[in-house]
């Protein structure tokens, strides 16, 4: 069992489960329909999602969406990639990871995520990977914990925890790197990693003492939700030191 965020799952309406069974709505018209959506979405001036019907009836549709979403990842569109990697990211959801053909995702975007030159692509390709729920996608997250870039930082942050086992220690790598991420310069950043300690405690117990510290001097950070969550940390931490 792994870590999952769960609250990032949505129920699908009856209707969109129906319409993945129904074999005339054809894998390339459905894709042709989801990219004209990611790409008004990336030409808008606002940060809200479109709904994109057309991707979520190809995202029920799993091992038979595969190949159409990683041939997505060749074009040389970025609406077209970053429609790839929002496949791959659920197929069909978190609740099916890690999935037979994980594995090969991780693999194909991977290499991809070294070359791609589009942010926002890139954050969806990383954020496929860490949906894979599998302990290989952390080799290639850990890879950008470090980028200059707050968005690409935010994605790693948000998806460490999903490669490892619920319940399990963290290897050191991960919890090296996300004890970097509470001191992130972005509060966004910090904000998700204590998130996660205040809600996974127990995959930081090697390491209870120094995300306590961490979490005890964010208490004074200048962010109000960065420090309500910091709270959350200590006395989550706190309450499994004296169990």
């Amino acid at each position: 069992m792994v870590v999952k965020r769960l609250e990032s799952e949505r129920p699908l309406h009856p209707v969109l489960l129906a319409a993945a069974q129904d074999a005339r709505l054809t894998t390339d018209f459905l894709i042709e329909r989801a990219v004209e959506v990611v790409r008004e979405e990336r030409a808008s001036a606002d940060d809200d999602d479109r709904r994109n019907p057309a991707l979520l009836v190809l995202q029920q549709r799993g091992e038979k969406a595969l190949d159409a979403a990683l041939h997505l990842l060749d074009s040389t569109d970025p609406a077209a990639r970053q429609l790839g990697a929002q496949l791959l990211r659920e197929l069909p959801g978190l609740d099916s990871a890690p999935y037979p053909y994980s594995p090969k995702i991780i693999g194909r975007l991977g290499t991809l995520v070294e070359m791609e030159p589009d942010e926002e692509v890139l954050c969806w390709e990383l954020a496929a990977i860490g949906w894979q729920c599998h302990p290989s996608a952390n080799e290639v997250l850990l890879r950008f914990a470090g980028d200059e870039r707050a968005s690409v930082r935010h994605v790693v942050a948000n998806n460490l925890l999903n490669g490892c086992k619920e319940g399990a220690e963290l290897p050191a790598p991960v919890a090296h790197a996300l004890l970097q991420l509470t001191r992130d310069a972005d509060e966004d950043v910090r904000w998700s990693v204590f998130y996660d300690v205040a809600e996974y405690p127990e995959c930081f117990s090697a390491f209870r003492e120094v995300f306590r510290q961490s979490a005890q001097d964010a208490l004074q950070d200048l962010d109000e939700r960065v420090r309500e969550e910091a709270r959350r940390a200590v006395e989550t931490l706190g309450q499994g030191a004296s169990a």
